[in-house]
């Protein structure tokens, strides 16, 4: 996990955002997280290894939308906000190890890349879907949320919606094993 901080700044709201880069085609450094193109390419096909799903949770602490926007920009360039969730006073909050437990419980229900299943925008959607539920914050539902990503064209035929009951049934027991240790 990663956290960039700009200057620490009391906040009384917590707001978290999904963000897409406008096209991963267009990146002119290959990503450390992937592997090599064609060895992404042949374990897209079927006929290579399994593609770790790696992603990268990064927390931006920031003061407001527009410094969020600024650090997300400067970061990883053009991005698209796919939606945002706003945690008040008045919603539940999640701590911590809340939050890793909701990462690493998605990761063990999908260890791998997939083509028509697990993409990373499912990664994303499924943590997403798993703190909206647990925090009942506010939802900026951008209609961009719909526009999942496509590989080769290709959209996966399979939603985070889909899994977002088993993940949040593996969350409550992940949790519950971990408040018994504590």
């Amino acid at each position: 996990m990663e956290v960039i901080e700009n200057a620490p700044k009391p906040q009384r709201a917590s707001t978290a955002s999904l963000v897409s880069p406008q096209s991963l085609l267009s990146s002119q450094s290959p990503s450390p997280y992937l592997p090599t193109f064609s060895g992404h390419l042949l374990a897209i096909l079927g006929n290579g290894d399994l593609v770790p799903a790696a992603d990268r949770v990064i927390i931006i602490k920031v003061g407001s939308d527009k410094e969020f926007e600024e650090v997300c920009s400067k970061k990883f360039g053009s991005y698209i906000t796919l939606n945002t969730h706003s945690i008040g006073k008045q919603h539940t909050s999640m701590s911590a190890p809340e939050l890793a437990t909701v990462l690493e419980v998605a990761h063990n229900v999908a260890p791998n890349y997939t083509l028509k299943r697990h993409q990373c925008y499912w990664f994303a959607l499924i943590i997403f879907l798993i703190v909206r539920g647990k925090t009942k914050g506010k939802e900026s539902n951008n209609e961009c949320i719909k526009q999942r990503g496509k590989l080769w064209w290709m959209a996966p035929t399979h939603t985070a919606d889909d899994d977002e009951n088993v993940v949040q049934d593996e969350y409550d027991k992940a949790w519950g094993d971990f408040e018994v240790c504590f």
